[in-house]
């Protein structure tokens, strides 16, 4: 396999452009500087995520989605180290929601969790999802679908109550829990 970790040094900030061709014309606009495309035309890339800036994405590392979409690149502070999650509900915590679920998972201390229980975490723990659209419970239940690192577990015949149960494929328990997946 070829090593892709130039990509992860790769800064788009210091690529040099390629030069135009002779004459000058460029028939592609490959060359047209963001934002001064003409009227009709499509819109330039957006540059919300950190690798846009030139910033590389650390496997394991949260990264938060907090550049506008309206401002200019690297015109915008990363959030706060002290916000406050519990209670500041206008800043979406920087963790996914794979994560979201793990941290779930890990305080409940139980072998098994259920979904509401895991909604209830997130909802007590971060104040942005009280007041977010419910969508994002779409994504939790995908994430659990999905993920190869969660495991639904059956409710026992005996047991009250609705819907399964979901835990950690202990195979991957320790990589979610470092943050290595």
């Amino acid at each position: 396999l070829t090593s892709l970790q130039w990509l992860q040094e790769f800064s788009i900030l210091n690529a040099k452009a390629p030069a135009l061709p002779p004459g000058g014309t460029d028939p592609h606009g490959y060359h047209q500087v963001p934002g001064s495309a003409a009227p009709g035309a499509p819109p330039a890339p957006l540059a919300a995520d950190p690798a846009c800036l030139g910033q590389p994405h650390t496997p394991g590392k949260p990264t938060s989605s907090c550049t506008s979409r309206s401002a200019p690149p690297g015109l915008q502070a990363p959030p706060p180290d002290d916000v406050d999650y519990a209670t500041n509900p206008n800043v979406k915590p920087p963790y996914s929601y794979a994560t979201l679920i793990c941290m779930a998972m890990q305080a409940s201390k139980a072998t098994k969790i259920t979904l509401s229980a895991i909604y209830k975490w997130i909802t007590d723990n971060f104040c942005y999802f009280r007041h977010a659209d419910p969508t994002w419970q779409n994504s939790i239940r995908h994430n659990l679908s999905l993920n190869k690192c969660f495991i639904k577990v059956p409710r026992e015949k005996d047991e009250p109550g609705k819907g399964g149960f979901w835990r950690i494929d202990p195979q991957y328990a320790e990589r979610l829990v470092s943050g290595g997946l």
